[in-house]
């Protein structure tokens, strides 16, 4: 079976019996139609011609669903898998999902009588293909492999640390002019990867690095007027649309330090905005919100928190991006209110406000040094 829980066989078997069926499905409706199009279209673009291949790929991949040997998928298996069930997602209506995860659901129920409180609320979540999707894959480098290969190619030094990529793990995605030039640059530069990254040698170290990026941020945001781009008459910036910002511009800040960086990390209880680690010795999660949020101090009350306890990492920052005046003057109360969380849990969580107000006036027009907005600057 694919190994997805680690240490709960029952919650495995669950969810591959789910895939076996949607892959079967697959697999016969295939059958039914000319190899070019179905199977094709969810292997690599030079696989793609290769039908005896492809269908031995297909045929190995049950049979690690199946089989009761624990498996890992391999980047290939990962995109066959992937394609597979967006392609069911696509071709199954949400009631016919439902009614496939129920009938299994209730398999499960009838053979286990007991069944923990955190087992039955992922249980409860069990609904269609989508959440599958969202369960299996942390992430989905392998559909970048193209883009990710042109980014190494621009920076093979840093590369690996950068992207917490190793393409080593990806060349069966490769087509093999490219897959031998890859090979080519790593045996010529075997030691590449890493060297040239700083090393951060205490926590201490570690989280004024991080703390100093969010001062940076907000500076960028309030003077050198990133606050125009997300906040104005045309557009305002979603959360989703701050989260895109800043991974460019955490990258840009981090980019000489030995850190791996993780946007939408899933938690096991959801995904949080940001991890960022120095190995397992160091590690921090951000969450962002915007001041329009309907449930701001939940976010700091319960959600960060709770990411901070499912992951094992004592330093969070929560930070809200502020557009409006007056919810910007109520900032005191979250930094007074991640002080009492973080006494109330025994982690670390620091609030760091972002002014993305559309009220800053050039150095000219400046007649008051509140208009400065350099008072409130850590």
């Amino acid at each position: 079976m694919i190994r997805i829980f680690e240490g709960d066989n029952k919650l495995n078997s669950l969810i591959n019996s789910i895939l076996d069926i949607f892959v079967d499905m697959f697999v016969e409706f295939a059958g039914n139609l000319p190899f070019e199009e179905m199977y094709a279209d969810v292997f690599p673009q030079h696989l793609s011609n290769e039908e005896d291949d492809c269908k031995k790929e297909i045929m190995q991949l049950r049979q690690h669903i199946t089989d009761n040997f624990p498996h890992t998928l391999m980047p290939l298996h990962e995109f066959i898998l992937y394609k597979v069930l967006d392609y069911m997602n696509d071709a199954l209506d949400l009631d016919e999902q439902e009614d496939i995860f129920n009938e299994q659901l209730k398999i499960y129920y009838e053979k286990y009588d007991e069944i923990s409180d955190q087992t039955s609320e992922l249980l409860d979540s069990f609904q269609n293909i989508n959440y599958l999707i969202d369960l299996i894959f942390e992430d989905v480098d392998f559909l970048d492999v193209g883009i990710l290969y042109q980014m190494y190619i621009m920076d093979q030094t840093n590369f690996e640390k950068r992207f917490n990529v190793n393409l080593d793990n990806y060349v069966d995605l490769m087509p093999a002019d490219v897959k031998k030039e890859y090979e080519k640059i790593r045996n010529a530069n075997p030691s590449s990867i890493v060297g040239s990254l700083i090393e951060i040698p205490t926590k201490e170290r570690f989280i004024e690095i991080i703390k100093g990026l969010m001062r940076r941020f907000d500076y960028y945001v309030k003077h050198k007027q990133l606050y125009k781009l997300i906040n104005n008459e045309e557009k305002v910036f979603s959360e989703n649309e701050i989260q895109i910002l800043f991974d460019f511009y955490i990258d840009l800040y981090l980019k000489n330090y030995n850190l791996d960086i993780s946007r939408e990390s899933h938690t096991g209880r959801g995904y949080v905005d940001f991890k960022i680690s120095c190995g397992k010795r160091y590690r921090a999660l951000i969450e962002f919100k915007v001041d329009s949020h309907s449930s701001l101090k939940k976010g700091l009350e319960y959600q960060l928190p709770l990411y901070q306890h499912v992951t094992e990492i004592d330093y969070g920052i929560f930070s809200i991006i502020y557009y409006n005046k007056k919810t910007y003057e109520n900032r005191a109360i979250f930094e007074k209110e991640a002080e009492k969380i973080s006494s109330e849990y025994g982690i670390t969580i620091d609030f760091f406000s972002i002014d993305a107000r559309y009220n800053k006036k050039s150095a000219s027009n400046v007649k008051d040094k509140k208009d400065m907005f350099v008072d409130e600057e850590g």
